[in-house]
């Protein structure tokens, strides 16, 4: 770990990102990036740790409150959406900040454009279903 080593990525088997669970559980797996972590780093491991996680829980939970309302699952959906670009501003200051290096943002970074590119093509199908119903 470079910088100053106050957040430690966990690494991970990288799960079907062809689904946006798979590749946003893959990405909150990274949300674990607090191993021991010094306390003036505490609630900026805390936020993206929140961010990372918050992306396949609104998608689950958008998948069983959703059921046959695909307008609601959707709205899930963007809620993931909106935590995986949370997750996407955590990471840049992380870079910034030193508490990863160039290699660690870039591969997480690319683990994140994945799952939002995964997400926003589950968006789309669940509104094309929307329209139809």
């Amino acid at each position: 770990m470079s910088g100053r080593g106050a957040v430690a990525v966990a690494s991970s088997p990288l799960r079907s990102l062809r689904s946006p669970f798979g590749a946003s559980q893959s990405l909150g797996e990274f949300g674990g990036v607090a191993g021991t972590v010094e306390a003036p780093h505490f609630k900026f491991c805390d936020d993206i740790r929140r961010s990372a996680r918050s992306g396949p829980a609104n998608i689950a939970e958008g998948f069983w409150r959703g059921r046959g309302r695909p307008r609601d699952n959707a709205k899930f959906v963007r809620h993931a959406l909106g935590s995986l670009g949370e997750t996407q501003n955590h990471l840049r200051d992380a870079f910034v900040e030193k508490y990863i290096d160039e290699n660690e943002y870039k591969g997480i970074v690319a683990l994140n454009r994945r799952a939002l590119q995964a997400t926003e093509g589950w968006h789309d199908y669940v509104m094309s279903c929307a329209e139809r119903h």
